[in-house]
């Protein structure tokens, strides 16, 4: 959380304040929102050569009752807001559109009687053949309002909209087993096409086939770890082998559920308007400055300054030493390979949003960098390969996950009595032996120390590994 910039940090702070939903599920969902509204706006220069767009995909994994929906409700609203405006505005240029369509038809019939008429006395005709052929170069499509958020709809519908309605869409659902159990994301080669900036041809039987040019996709898929289990278990290896998968930033959520209790207090929504309103402005095409980005009709392409590249190309290296054989990234080299660019998205649209001036700082770059670190562990966790682990690493490895949640439910823990672990930790560690043997473990990975109170001896906590969730506001930082 430290590394958000302040407007970012501010509303996911407040949301999570107010909601109690975990922080993964609300960042991705802030995160999805702002992809949205950005990537339409500009696209991200990596280095000389290497450009693309700042879209991003985000793959929460979030059990059933973490309020999923109601934090999506809260930042997509200026989304859907935005949709109902044009939706509205679209009916008046919908009905004068038909107006002017109806006038010249009523025209070009009078000009085809015309043609006849002069033809049957053998007179020219060309005059009236220009101002057929002009009525026609003015007959223009339907005015269609952009259509922006998409859930279970079909890969027809996405791609008909992406091509006849905006060149902008988001697919973000908060019911994962929906989205899974349907079509929508069946078309990966679209899906990966739209990922990378390039054209996609959509081939029709019963309609003429057309190409996607320039089109910008989000997805932020949130569902529970059994749906997202059955449903690679069902595909197989198809989505990391054509790289689908590799290009998710994924995450898995801590419960909040037992901690969530309500208090006759007030609650202030005034951080979450603020970046609201910022969506807002975006996707009525204004930035920072005022500028129309509508005016140009192109997309404005935003680069790092020489500090922020360095800093971009040091972690570039860093992950891809990793990718060598026995590095710690082999085995999700699809995903690694993918992180230094999804790092350049995320500065990117730290950089937009914020309203920062010139080029993407290093500040940003960092920023973004020790994010998708994060993520990289996450990723590594749910699709990595398990190799064979010592009983006492295993044990070890699921005493640090209770402890975890344990800090999650009981902010500002610092310690945790042996006998307490026992009695309520892991079935496993019931046993003195087991347990002893997985706090050596984590004691030797310095996570924890040991200490006597009294004639009670306790596990001191270190705060490096279980944080204490507490509500903070970032002070305002500059660009």
């Amino acid at each position: 959380m430290h590394c958000l910039p302040p407007t970012i940090s501010n509303a996911v702070w407040e949301v999570h304040d107010n909601v109690q939903a975990p922080i993964p599920l609300i960042f991705a969902s802030a995160m999805s929102v702002i992809s949205l509204a950005v990537q339409d706006m500009c696209d991200v220069l990596r280095i000389d050569g290497l450009e693309g767009p700042t879209s991003l995909f985000f793959l929460t994994v979030a059990e059933s009752g973490e309020r999923k929906t109601t934090v999506d409700k809260i930042f997509t609203k200026p989304i859907r807001d935005y949709e109902a405006t044009q939706a509205a505005a679209n009916i008046s240029l919908l009905e004068q559109h038909r107006i002017e369509k109806a006038k010249r038809e009523i025209t070009k019939k009078a000009l085809e009687i015309s043609i006849q008429k002069r033809l049957s006395k053998g007179e020219s005709t060309s005059e009236q053949e220009l101002t057929i052929e002009k009525l026609i170069s003015e007959d223009k499509p339907e005015p269609r309002p952009p259509k922006l958020l998409f859930g279970n709809s079909s890969p027809e519908a996405l791609t008909n909209s992406l091509f006849k309605n905006s060149k902008s869409a988001a697919i973000i659902s908060a019911e994962g087993a929906v989205v899974f159990g349907s079509r929508t994301l069946k078309n990966e080669g679209m899906i990966n096409d739209t990922w990378s900036g390039a054209p996609t041809i959509v081939d029709r039987v019963s309609s003429d086939s057309y190409t996607l040019n320039d089109a910008r996709l989000t997805i932020s898929i949130m569902a529970p770890l059994k749906v997202l289990q059955d449903h690679y278990k069902k595909i197989g290896s198809q989505s990391r082998e054509n790289g689908s998968l590799s290009r998710y930033l994924v995450a898995t959520c801590p419960s909040t559920q037992g901690t969530r209790f309500l208090y006759n207090r007030t609650y202030f929504w005034n951080r979450t308007e603020v970046f609201q309103n910022r969506i807002s402005a975006i996707l009525q095409g204004k930035s920072a400055t005022g500028r129309s980005e509508a005016e140009g009709g192109e997309r404005e392409m935003i680069e790092p300054t020489p500090d922020g590249l360095r800093a971009w190309i040091e972690y570039h290296n860093r992950v891809e030493s990793e990718l060598r054989a026995g590095g710690f990234l082999e085995d999700i080299r699809d995903h690694g390979s993918k992180l230094p660019e999804i790092a350049a998205r995320l500065a990117a649209l730290f950089h937009y949003f914020e309203g920062c001036e010139g080029k993407i700082s290093a500040d940003m770059i960092n920023r973004a960098t020790q994010i998708c670190d994060w993520y990289l562990f996450e990723f590594k966790n749910l699709f990595g390969s398990k190799p064979t682990v010592p009983l006492e690493v295993q044990d070890a490895n699921d005493l640090e996950m209770w402890l975890r949640e344990f800090c999650h439910r009981n902010p500002g823990t610092s310690y945790v009595d042996r006998n307490f672990i026992s009695q309520y930790g892991p079935n496993k560690l019931r046993s003195k032996s087991r347990r002893d043997f997985a706090l050596t473990v984590l004691w030797n990975h310095q996570k924890v120390g040991f200490h006597v109170r009294g004639k009670v001896k306790v596990v001191l906590l270190n705060p490096a590994w279980f944080p204490s969730v507490h509500y903070v506001h970032q002070s305002a930082l500059s660009c």
